[in-house]
């Protein structure tokens, strides 16, 4: 090897840096260890068994050795955390080597020897059928990780050699972790004789044993869990009192002997999947764990489970019965059951007393609902129903909604809009309202934000449906606030004011209502549809006995604008006749606010009505909102103000508006005025007693001065002048913005100045001297100043 500096080899160099940075190196081998890199690992290993022997020879000689003893202990667990990746290979000469040339005890936990005729990777190291937990172990090899613990070594040696093969194995592996020895395909016909004490598992899987003697439990008598596997037609002749776990699947087993019971007192889990039996064994007092699958089992007697009450986890997938019995509500301590794969059609509601039930797999069956049982399926943990009927998915899209833990549900849970917007849901939203009041409202809130029309109407029918139902007079759901919600969402009234008071009186609504808008109709089920504003209206055409209202057209139907805006969920629209409008506006706003939430109330809307002066009704001191913009308004008169006084936005654009009375003063809570595209000349000095104003905008007007009042407006940030030609304003100032317009006028206020302008001309032929006349008035005047 290289020499680097002082002498020291490129390993002691790799070494000193290991050290300094083991937290970084560490990592990575457990990156390498993830992603079974076994070159890079092989590399690794000796530099790894260098460094942990250079830390313990230099733990002897310091006089301060515990950190060269922890660094050379973390060096030991990194190439033991090797081991489960059998960097050895597969022979027995191969593991001798590796053991004594990197001094290794292996924290073996399982020991598989394959029998020379069956290379490693033959279909026996297949992973074995799904659903038996004590099956076949060889699917260790190559699946097991470091993080779990077991470590797998295959061998292949002669059946002669086999007890010495394990006694050489034993002598290289940490006694304490060992536990499981596995032993496939040797066709041993009975118990093979090796010391077994060390192990406290022990499969025979793929062999010819028939028959378990007397002298087996010499040698098996400390085990706790034997696996005999595809051993066809294997049987018991003596007790093994110490036996608690037994995997006999695949067995050919047609029946159960009663004298088995009698050899097996202390079984806790069985597992006789694959057989051909026809009934489910009773006799095993003390089985907590119990594997049926792919039995012909067909129906299941009535008092079945009476007689296994200590029942954990269940499996009875694949074995044909069409129905479940009411004795399944014996098993108060299940915690998973396993029914894939049959005929069911239902579930019995005996279930819901197995209340600590956390895992259920239904899939591949019949089943339409679960309606039955949602008690106990609120509580799982995880739900399986993948190949059932459509309905079926919508019961446990709503589980997954509503249960009160995380719930891990295949397949992948409906959104709410989906799950809602489907007829058949129904049911299901019903049982929610009525059962699980506080999910159920903040769903149906989200889907009110998120306009989710077809979802909101399903809602609606339920609500509707609990709300007039006397038998659900117990729930706790806010109904009313609920329906309120959905309805401005959905409007099933239209625009028809009518149909909306009779809906809100019928459910008692409180709606949420924010703005309030009408749109003007000649006839109920007219059209609002009449000459342009810009038309001058005939005298006949007007609305008889209301001087002030003239109807116009609009090209944009007002009533579908406002439905396509993103805020329509909290407006309502509706349509009021032109003829006995006054009349009709006062019961209209008295019927809709007698509905409404007083409290979200804000802008009210009046747009393209021709009108020509505010309406004076008192009710419109209500709204903090006006907007009268497109009408007819030529004056804005002290008579129409007094009912805006809680005003706080009044929008009043294209009116034809010309004039603003003084009392515009009387809005101290007037925060934003657009009186744009009218035909104003002049501002009332009076508007700068309007203190909180922070919008004005007087843009496309004929105005010629602003009063000086306004730069006293400490709170206007935004001041619109655009479109005004005879505006006396220096550009300059205007360019500046609305600070700049604003101190401009206040240096006007304070230092008032007269300037008297004349206009002189000077008139004649070419070339007489004008120019020479007007320089000498220029220097003139000059002197004098």
């Amino acid at each position: 090897m290289c020499s680097a500096q002082g002498g020291a080899t490129l390993v002691d160099c790799l070494v000193e840096s290991m050290n300094r940075h083991l937290d970084i190196f560490t990592r990575l081998c457990e990156r390498f260890v993830d992603s079974r890199d076994v070159a890079n690992i092989s590399m690794l290993l000796p530099v790894l068994h260098y460094a942990e022997r250079k830390c313990r020879d230099q733990a002897a000689r310091a006089s301060n050795p515990q950190l060269l003893q922890r660094l050379a202990h973390r060096y030991r667990s990194l190439q033991e955390s090797f081991c489960w990746l059998q960097p050895w290979g597969s022979t027995l000469d191969d593991l001798v080597e590796y053991a004594r040339r990197f001094n290794l005890c292996i924290p073996a936990r399982n020991i598989c020897i394959v029998p020379s005729q069956s290379p490693l990777d033959s279909p026996l190291l297949a992973t074995p059928s799904s659903g038996s937990q004590y099956s076949s172990s060889l699917s260790l090899l190559g699946h097991v990780s470091k993080y779990n613990g077991p470590v797998c070594i295959a061998l292949d040696t002669g059946v002669s050699d086999l007890e010495e093969a394990l006694d050489q194995i034993c002598k290289f592996c940490r006694r304490d972790t060992l536990k499981r020895i596995i032993l496939p395909k040797w066709n041993f016909e009975s118990v093979h004789p090796c010391n077994y004490e060390m192990f406290s598992e022990v499969e025979y899987p793929h062999n010819k044993i028939k028959w378990l003697e007397c002298e087996d439990v010499a040698y098996l008598d400390h085990v706790s869990t034997l696996v005999l596997s595809h051993n066809i037609g294997v049987g018991f002749h003596t007790s093994f009192n110490r036996l608690r776990h037994l995997d006999v699947s695949f067995c050919g087993w047609c029946r159960v002997d009663d004298e088995l019971y009698a050899f097996l007192p202390g079984l806790q889990s069985l597992c006789l999947s694959g057989n051909r039996l026809s009934d489910i064994p009773v006799g095993f007092a003390a089985l907590d764990w119990l594997d049926m699958s792919h039995n012909p089992l067909g129906p299941i007697p009535d008092d079945t489970f009476k007689h296994l009450t200590g029942l954990r986890e269940l499996n009875l997938s694949r074995c044909g019965p069409h129905t479940l019995p009411a004795s399944i509500g014996f098993l108060t301590r299940l915690t998973t059951l396993r029914v894939a794969g049959n005929a069911l059609s239902e579930l019995p509601p005996a279930l819901n007393s197995c209340t600590r039930l956390q895992s259920l797999d239904i899939r591949a069956n019949e089943l339409k609902t679960i309606e039955s049982v949602l008690p106990v399926l609120l509580r799982l943990r995880s739900l399986q129903c993948d190949d059932n009927a459509p309905r079926l998915y919508a019961w446990s899209s709503l589980l997954a909604m509503v249960a009160d833990d995380p719930l891990e549900l295949s397949p992948q849970p409906w959104t709410a809009s989906r799950l809602f917007g489907t007829i058949s849901a129904l049911p299901v939203l019903r049982w929610m309202a009525l059962n699980r009041s506080k999910n159920f409202e903040e769903i149906v809130m989200d889907l009110a934000d998120q306009m989710d029309t077809e979802a909101i109407s399903n809602v609606m029918s339920v609500l509707m449906g609990i709300f007039n139902d006397d038998s659900c007079g117990g729930t706790t759901l806010p109904i009313g606030q609920l329906l309120a919600a959905c309805a401005m969402q959905t409007k099933p009234w239209g625009v028809d004011l009518v149909a909306f008071q009779k809906f809100a009186s019928a459910y008692g609504l409180c709606i949420p209502l924010v703005t309030l808008s009408f749109v003007p109709i000649r006839k109920r089920g007219g059209s609002a549809l009449a000459p342009a504003a810009s038309t001058p209206t005939p005298a006949s055409s007007r609305v008889h006995g209301h001087p002030n209202i003239s109807p116009f057209t609009s090209d944009v139907n007002p009533v579908e604008s406002l439905r396509q805006d993103p805020s329509a969920s909290k407006t309502l629209v509706f349509e009021v006749e032109l003829e006995t409008f006054e009349i009709d506006l006062t019961k209209a706003l008295n019927g809709i606010l007698r509905y409404c939430d007083v409290g979200t109330l804000r802008e009210f809307k009046l747009q393209k009505w021709g009108l020509k002066a505010i309406p004076h009704l008192r009710i419109l001191s209500r709204f903090t909102v006006m907007d009268l913009s497109h009408n007819r308004i030529s004056a804005l008169g002290s008579d129409a103000l007094g009912n805006l006084l809680h005003v706080r936005a009044l929008y009043l654009s294209h009116c034809s508006l010309r004039s603003i009375s003084d009392q515009i003063c009387t809005l101290k809570l007037l925060e934003l005025l657009d009186c744009s595209y009218n035909e104003l000349e002049s501002i009332p000095e009076a508007l700068g007693q309007c203190l909180h104003l922070h919008t004005l905008n007087f843009e496309y007007n004929k105005l010629r001065m602003l009063p000086v009042s306004v730069g006293r407006l400490s709170s206007l940030q935004l001041l619109r002048l655009a479109g005004n030609p005879s505006l006396s304003l220096p550009s300059v100032v205007r360019c500046g913005g609305t600070a700049a317009i604003q101190r401009w006028l206040r240096d006007v206020e304070e230092e008032p100045a007269q300037v008297a302008q004349v206009k002189l001309m000077v008139m004649g032929h070419a070339g007489v001297g004008k120019s020479t006349i007007v320089e000498a008035i220029k220097n003139e005047l000059l002197k004098k100043k």
